[in-house]
């Protein structure tokens, strides 16, 4: 039985870096961040004009 949760606790460390990896490159693959992305939608919508938005940067 120790074995076993031994085995487990050995399988469970790897298992988390390589989420932790896919997650990571998984976000940073869309171009810009989520400020950009919400500027971007707030403009399209006509929310607030390319003016306001600098001024706000």
């Amino acid at each position: 039985m120790i074995g076993y949760f031994y085995r487990r606790i050995l399988y469970m460390i790897p298992t988390v870096f390589l989420v932790s990896i896919v997650t990571f490159i998984i976000i940073q693959l869309p171009p810009g961040d989520y400020l950009d992305t919400l500027a971007a939608e707030l403009s399209d919508s006509g929310g607030l004009d390319t003016g306001t938005l600098q001024a706000a940067a």
